[in-house]
């Protein structure tokens, strides 16, 4: 649960000078930009400063460089998510760079596997990092997919962020469930019917979009 300040530093600088990560800056002020909007759309976003939170993560990102000090405790979901999701692409990039031939600068498109023979997934937020990936064909669709994530990522935070602070609703309760490949959504929906408080929606609509 510790922040290592010199890791992100490290990944905050790599986003800056690489300009194949220019989506994780437009997708942050993205958010910023249309705060207000998506605040009317989902209310419950009005009990957090999101546009707050997306400009003091966008500074980040154009500096290079995390606030002194920082640590998980003094820090929104709305920021430490995006923050996870930005690190695990970025070291995907990384990876990725290694090699000439598949680098975002060589040209080439992703050498996927093929779909009927793979299956997605990934540890917590890792599984969103992991679609982006797998959803992939090319470096611009990445590009696409990881700026969509990013800015899914950056609401669901601002969500349980809203529902800590909301004076109605009281801390929220996290709920993992994960299922073998060949099952279908219908299982996980028949589960999560058991609580009436938890919505699928903004995940669902996000992988839609994805697709």
């Amino acid at each position: 649960m510790s922040l290592d300040e010199a890791y992100f530093n490290r990944i905050l600088a790599f986003v800056k000078e690489d300009p194949t990560s220019r989506w994780a800056v437009n997708a942050v002020e993205d958010i910023e930009g249309g705060w207000e909007s998506l605040s009317r759309s989902i209310p419950k976003l009005q009990y957090t400063p999101g546009s707050d939170h997306a400009r003091r993560l966008g500074d980040w990102l154009r500096t290079g460089v995390i606030s002194p000090q920082s640590t998980v405790s003094d820090l929104p979901n709305a920021i430490l998510g995006p923050l996870v999701i930005i690190a695990q692409l970025v070291e995907f990039l990384q990876y990725a760079g290694s090699s000439s031939q598949s680098s975002p600068g060589s040209g080439q498109g992703f050498n996927l596997p093929s779909r009927a023979h793979t299956e997605t997934v990934g540890c917590c937020l890792g599984v969103f990092s992991a679609l982006v990936v797998s959803s992939s064909s090319s470096w611009a669709q990445f590009r696409h997919n990881a700026a969509a994530v990013l800015r899914a990522v950056f609401v669901l935070g601002a969500l349980s962020d809203a529902q800590d602070t909301s004076e109605f609703t009281g801390p929220s309760i996290s709920l993992i469930a994960f299922w073998r490949g060949g099952q279908s959504l219908a299982d996980l929906k028949k589960v999560l019917d058991k609580f009436p408080d938890v919505s699928l929606t903004l995940f669902l609509y996000m992988l839609w979009k994805l697709n």
